[in-house]
């Protein structure tokens, strides 16, 4: 029995740390308990930030399917214009020879 206190002890005794050992984990608990206190108190300020940036970017976002679609709209009113610029071309140059060649007759 006094065998089996001893070996209690001992694995207490090895298992302690001297203040001047602990300090300094303390210190850094203490400091990290302070850094997150910090944190906390800008969290309201951050999430407010956050959000007025995610609204800019929905507002971008927006603005460019806007200009998509404008963009797509042009384009297709640029192609169908050279369309009929290329008809009109073809019975023009058609016209002009046929009148040619009434008048060369």
């Amino acid at each position: 029995m006094k065998l089996g206190l001893l070996a209690a002890g001992l694995c207490l005794l090895a298992g302690c740390v001297t203040k001047t050992e602990f300090q300094p984990y303390q210190n850094l608990v203490q400091d990290l308990e302070a850094d997150t206190a910090r944190i906390e108190k800008r969290l309201p300020e951050i999430e407010g930030s956050v959000k007025a940036v995610r609204e800019g970017q929905a507002n971008l976002r927006a603005d460019l399917i806007d200009v998509r679609n404008e963009i797509q709209q042009l384009r297709g009113e640029l192609s169908s214009g050279l369309h009929e610029k290329e008809v009109v071309g073809k019975e023009r140059q058609s016209v002009e020879e046929s009148v040619s060649l009434q008048l060369s007759y």
